[in-house]
């Protein structure tokens, strides 16, 4: 499958109500899951995921690793439900620049109130909280890129 066909398909999910399509030929392997979208035109980004017989691109990085901030030792201490990055793109925590973020640490949230928003495509998608609680951690930082299934919010 070349990038052409993988355009094409990421397109097709985009403009569809397939939320998620897995597609795996000759060892070849595609993901594409689309976050929620909470704009005046209610269109959905995509995520892709792309693996060749059991590799990752070199253009990729690992998605899973949590940034290690503290000289070697991570915090075990924070525990909760962590809230992730749906899709690709870059995390803003408040609505502009000169305004506070949605939260901060000790705030306390309500299921479905925004926390942050990730642009992708030219389209900024809010991030809502699935979960009642105290916002414990924040990990993510404002206007960084962010991955899919990164952990960004801690709320317990």
């Amino acid at each position: 499958m070349d990038v052409k066909d993988i355009k094409a398909l990421i397109n097709e999910v985009s403009s569809s109500d397939i939320y998620e399509l897995r597609y795996e030929e000759n060892g070849t392997k595609i993901q594409l899951s689309k976050g929620a979208i909470e704009s005046n035109k209610n269109k959905g980004t995509v995520a892709a995921t792309v693996e060749q017989q059991g590799q990752q691109p070199d253009n990729l990085e690992k998605t899973n690793e949590e940034p290690d901030n503290n000289g070697g030792e991570k915090e075990k201490d924070v525990t909760g439900n962590v809230v992730t990055a749906p899709l690709v793109g870059t995390v803003y925590l408040g609505p502009s620049e000169n305004e506070a973020p949605f939260v901060s640490v000790g705030d306390k949230v309500k299921k479905g109130q925004t926390l942050a928003i990730i642009e992708a495509m030219k389209l900024m998608n809010e991030i809502e909280s699935k979960y009642d609680g105290v916002v414990k951690k924040v990990l993510v930082e404002n206007e960084m890129p962010v991955e899919f299934g990164q952990e960004m919010f801690v709320i317990e």
